[in-house]
């Protein structure tokens, strides 16, 4: 598999930086919804789901860097198929923008919140670290920045929903291999589809 994208697939360090910035996602998204709807007054499972929650947002936005930057660096990238409509290309670059807009301001926002917030919760990342404050206690700015937090949250939920579902309408729908070149291959394969025909033996 090939390190750097192709104008026919995606790279091994695309790939890996968009399934992990996936999987990254969904726990985010896991530890938010339980902290706040299914811990009722467990204080103890509250600080620890949320501290997950944190750590989650913080590797999320490590990766949305170095996926910006490398996607930055790349010479070549896949082209959109050649039959996609001019409003399937706005769609679709405008999902990719707000997948974008919501990877970045979601940590960021919720950093700030919390840095803001009078409860003096710390940031510490996977128990590793702790995040220093970038503001100080302030309650209009904790309430200001947990409604951007809240809001970006719901644009984060729409637009990956219009992704998945636009990749799933690729794969069932057009056929056209647009999901397949996200999608981690062996060697072999990427060899086998590369390699000539074998040649016809002889009768």
């Amino acid at each position: 598999m090939r390190w750097r994208s192709t104008t026919e697939d995606w790279g091994a360090v695309a790939k890996l930086l968009h399934w992990a910035m996936a999987v990254c996602i969904m726990l985010m998204i896991a530890m938010g919804i339980t902290m706040r709807w299914f811990l009722g007054g467990n204080l103890a499972l509250q600080y620890t789901a949320y501290q997950l929650h944190k750590s989650f947002g913080f590797t999320l936005l490590l990766l949305a860097v170095g996926r910006l930057l490398w996607r930055l660096s790349a010479k070549a990238v896949p082209a959109a198929p050649d039959a996609a409509k001019p409003h399937e290309r706005w769609l679709a670059n405008g999902v990719h923008a707000a997948l974008y807009i919501a990877m970045f301001g979601m940590p960021i926002s919720g950093l700030l919140a919390t840095s803001a917030s009078p409860l003096n919760v710390p940031t510490v990342i996977f128990d590793l670290f702790t995040l220093p404050r970038p503001i100080g206690p302030n309650a209009a700015l904790a309430t200001l920045f947990s409604g951007i937090h809240f809001w970006l949250a719901c644009l984060l939920v729409v637009s990956l929903t219009l992704h998945v579902a636009g990749a799933i309408w690729h794969m069932a729908v057009l056929h056209d291999g647009v999901l397949q070149r996200m999608i981690p291959r062996g060697r072999g394969s990427i060899s086998a589809a590369n390699s000539p025909a074998s040649p016809p033996r002889p009768s």
